[in-house]
């Protein structure tokens, strides 16, 4: 846990850290993800693309 973000943090095993990123068809931790109203993913993201990308994404898949 980095002492300076807020939120909760949890550890993982190695079998739960694969599963995720093998769940979610990801290559790392964080990932940001936006899927559209119909449940397809618009937008995808490993680590953080900053609050004006997500902004941006968040409105084309509302749409």
């Amino acid at each position: 846990m980095i002492k300076d973000i807020d939120g909760d943090h949890y550890y993982l095993t190695e079998e739960q850290n694969h599963y995720i990123l093998n769940h979610f068809e990801s290559e790392g931790i964080p990932t940001y993800a936006i899927y559209d109203t119909k449940g397809r993913q618009t937008y995808k993201s490993i680590g953080f693309p900053g609050n004006d990308v997500i902004r941006i994404e968040l409105e084309k898949a509302s749409k």
